[in-house]
């Protein structure tokens, strides 16, 4: 009954079950990988880690319990520990193509949210290599072989938080006396993170004669930004009672938003220009360093 559960996708139905075989039989090991299986799909980490920690030295379960294993701690953010453990999997003899592939993927997914950019893009050249249509990894290389020449943008995109927010501070700083109409004292009025990893930042631009506030959003997405969000952004102007507004993206804008935008106090910056931005100021601080 808790095998037909699993089969069904009824997860906690199968735990209830498997339990009461385990309480009767420590050593079915075929109902503990569907137990560990069951609490995996149901985000209970701590006794996936329990059951498939048990599993992993049956030789029947070993190779698909160290994967469990690692796949927990990659959801779990423990990365290092992941990779360590995705690496221990592929001198595995006799292992299937396509599993192979999909560990490579999970290795390079850890190595992009650690920040290796190198790394990750080395393990999706691997994949290609062997097979070229395999999921995203063909834009992955494409969007971030490009990021990986330009320090700044592998931060914008890929930093820490504390290198993301420092990075779009250095824009503000850069954009104002560059590209703004008003010139003159910039203070940081208030930086917020958004739950969608975008950053707003409230600036204030001063002059003996004029103030301006203006308002910055940095999202950090590579896709194409609708005619919503910027919307949304403008809605946000009018109510806060705030100047212009700059919304600026990894990615680009669609045509919608940029019709949108026409007549009305909001820049757009996409990719390029993001880019060639972010060139200058990596360029001005290495220029402070020597």
């Amino acid at each position: 009954m808790g095998i037909c559960n699993y089969n069904l996708n009824r997860f906690r139905e199968a735990i209830e079950c498997l339990i009461r075989v385990i309480q009767t039989n420590h050593e079915d090991y075929e109902s503990m990988y569907y137990l560990a299986n069951s609490f995996y799909n149901t985000g209970r980490n701590d006794d996936c880690l329990k059951y498939f920690g048990r599993l992993k030295k049956i030789p029947q379960y070993m190779f698909d319990a160290n994967l469990m294993i690692a796949n927990t701690n990659k959801r779990l953010k423990l990365y290092i520990q992941a990779i360590e453990q995705y690496e221990g999997l592929i001198s595995n003899v006799g292992l299937k193509n396509d599993k192979m592939l999909d560990i490579y993927y999970s290795i390079a997914d850890c190595y992009f949210n650690t920040h290796n950019l190198s790394r990750a893009i080395a393990y999706w050249q691997k994949i290609v290599a062997t097979s070229p249509d395999y999921k995203d990894v063909q834009q992955k290389i494409q969007t971030y072989s490009q990021v990986n020449s330009n320090s700044m943008l592998e931060k914008y995109l890929i930093g820490s938080m504390n290198q993301f927010t420092n990075i779009c501070k250095l824009f503000v700083k850069y954009y104002i006396p560059k590209f703004s109409h008003l010139k003159g004292n910039i203070k940081f009025l208030n930086i917020a993170m958004n739950q969608d990893n975008s950053l707003e930042i409230y600036a204030e631009v001063s002059n003996r004669n004029f103030v301006e506030q203006v308002y910055f959003s940095f999202m950090r997405s590579n896709t194409t930004v609708g005619d919503f969000i910027v919307r949304n952004i403008y809605n946000k102007l009018k109510e806060q009672k705030i100047d212009k507004g700059i919304c600026v993206t990894a990615g680009n804008f669609s045509d919608t938003a940029k019709q949108f935008v026409e007549s009305r106090m909001i820049e757009l910056v996409e990719k390029n220009q993001l880019t060639d931005i972010l060139s200058d100021i990596g360029r001005i601080l290495q220029g402070q360093n020597e």
